[in-house]
Order: structure tokens, then sequence, then C-alpha cells
């Protein structure tokens, strides 16, 4: 009988907690978790949950060299089988850029984020509260 593949996932931003909580939840459900940041020293790196880590550049102050990085590691770390779910999952101000540039990343890796414009649209929060009545 054949496992299911449970999937990699590559979580951004390895040093805030949220990332610590998302790298703990999908390793306890058997994901391949992969964790990156600006800095080597991570919470989320150091969970026993985290199968793997890489450092990337600032994407406010480098974007082309965080979007270049990004995706030679997401090549690197793809699956072998192209059944195995795999995802790249932004934690923070880098999912803006990830979002603007999905079409680098979507031949390899599914990227869960809403378009940029959508992103856009409510990212004002007074525009968000218009929205939302």
């Amino acid at each position: 009988m054949a496992t299911e593949q449970a999937g990699k996932v590559i979580v951004t931003y390895a040093r805030g907690w949220q990332s610590l909580a998302v790298t703990r939840s999908l390793g306890r459900r058997g994901v391949d978790v992969i964790t990156a940041d600006e800095v080597a020293l991570t919470p989320a790196s150091f969970s026993k949950y985290s199968k793997g880590s890489f450092t990337y550049p600032d994407c406010s102050k480098n974007p082309e060299e965080f979007l270049d990085k990004l995706e030679s590691e997401i090549i690197e770390h793809k699956p072998n089988d192209p059944e195995t779910p795999y995802v790249l999952m932004p934690i923070h101000k880098e999912t803006y850029l990830i979002a603007k540039h999905r079409e680098r990343f979507e031949p390899h890796i599914r990227v869960p984020v809403p378009s940029i414009e959508q992103i856009e649209e409510v990212h004002n929060k007074g525009t968000l509260a218009a929205y939302a009545q």
C-alpha cells in the first residue's frame, strides 16, 4: 500500500514566532518544512521540524537578488516526485514582492497568496474598511 506524501513547504521570515508556529504545525503533520530568512539563526530554523534552512538577501534593499536567491532555492529543494505537494508560504514583507513576481515561481512551486493587485486593494486600512461596509 502506497503512503501519501504529506508535501514540502518553504516558510519565509523564519525569525517570526508565526513562522515557528507554522513550522511546528506542518511538521507535526508530516510535511517537510524548509525555513528561510535574511538571517541564519532563527527560531524556526532551530525547530526539530525544520528539515533545512537557507538565507536570502533583504527583499527591501536588494529585490532582484532576493528573487534570484529564492528561485534558485525553490528549484534546489523541489521534490523529485512531481505529485508531491510543494508550497511557498511567505509570512512577512516579502509576500508583496513574491506576489508581484509569482510567475517566476509558479512553474516550480505553488504560491497561495492573492495577486499583487488584490493585496494593494486592501493594504490601505481605509480602503479595506470601505470594502467591508
